[in-house]
């Protein structure tokens, strides 16, 4: 976008980008497979207090780079002509204006939760190494009024050793959450 906009030079746009020549691992690993478990009970309905999933995560795993999980959330259930249910709010029968708003409010509290949720169960994997990344790729709800202004997707990416770390108690929560890096997707 910066070189887009003028902003950045072709050279120190490139200087930027970072090209990873990897392949797929198809062999299931268990730690990869409890942790897509773990995510995909954690953002159900019954259990999640913001958005949650509909559809089981995935993954893939990338020789020498690590492995990505891809989530798709949630906030409502259409249950008629513009009206709504938030299952994990317990408000049913809601308009658009009402539903949007809780979107937007709920959106801070998802992310740092699934930041928090990444590094405790993120530990479980031990088949990462320490410069592989745990990445989580995100598809947010869908705002039903333009404009609301979250973003159309999330990137969560944490190094392995930071897992490790946290899991060995070298570091605590609160330095563990400050090692992740964030991209989100263009408003809505």
């Amino acid at each position: 976008m910066a070189f887009k906009q003028g902003k950045a030079t072709r050279e120190q746009t490139l200087a930027k980008l970072k090209v990873v020549n990897t392949e797929t691992i198809e062999e299931k690993e268990q730690d990869m497979e409890l942790l897509s478990s773990i995510f995909n009970r954690l953002y159900r309905p019954d259990l999640s207090t913001t958005y949650f999933a509909e559809n089981n995560l995935y993954y893939e795993r990338l020789k020498e780079y690590g492995v990505i999980f891809y989530l798709q959330v949630y906030s409502s259930y259409d249950t008629g002509y513009k009206r709504y249910a938030l299952a994990t709010q317990n408000m049913e029968d809601v308009d658009e204006v009402t539903r949007d708003k809780k979107v937007v409010e709920l959106y801070p509290k998802f992310e740092r939760e699934l930041k928090e949720n990444i590094l405790e169960y993120g530990r479980t994997l031990k088949s990462l190494n320490d410069e592989e990344v745990l990445v989580f790729n995100v598809t947010l709800t869908k705002c039903k009024i333009k404009g609301c202004g979250i973003p159309t997707s999330l990137e969560l990416t944490v190094k392995g050793s930071v897992l490790k770390d946290f899991g060995a108690g070298r570091i605590d929560k609160a330095a563990g959450l400050t090692k992740f890096t964030t991209k989100k997707g263009p408003n809505q």
